[in-house]
């Protein structure tokens, strides 16, 4: 399967980055190639396996009462989803707290 391919090349990939990110912060590289040589990659395969069967293919995705909900979302957004569907589910929405505004720039000294 090219898809399997295309993975373990992916896999490779990530394990070189995580060895030159070792090496940027003079980690130990034997340790580092040791580590990256004994991990079990099983249960990430089972995990991109499941998601292949969900349809998803972005990180993260969030599935809110079977709504599909991809990418990263502003706290607002993610407060409007769940309460939308705490209130389909006849319960009630949680008060949330005030968004503080931003902080006021500080005077310049001209």
């Amino acid at each position: 399967m090219s898809s399997e391919k295309s993975r373990e090349g992916q896999f490779g990939a990530l394990d070189r980055l995580a060895l030159l990110q070792g090496q940027k912060h003079n980690l130990e590289v034997a340790k580092l190639q040791s580590c990256i040589k004994s991990q079990n990659e099983d249960l990430v395969k089972a995990s991109i396996k499941e998601a292949e069967t969900l349809g998803v293919s972005a990180t993260p995705t969030l599935f809110v009462n079977g709504q599909e909900v991809d990418g990263a979302l502003p706290i607002s957004d993610l407060r409007a989803l769940f309460d939308r569907a705490l209130e389909q589910a006849g319960l009630p929405a949680p008060a949330h707290p005030a968004t503080p505004a931003p902080a006021a720039s500080p005077p310049s000294s001209k």
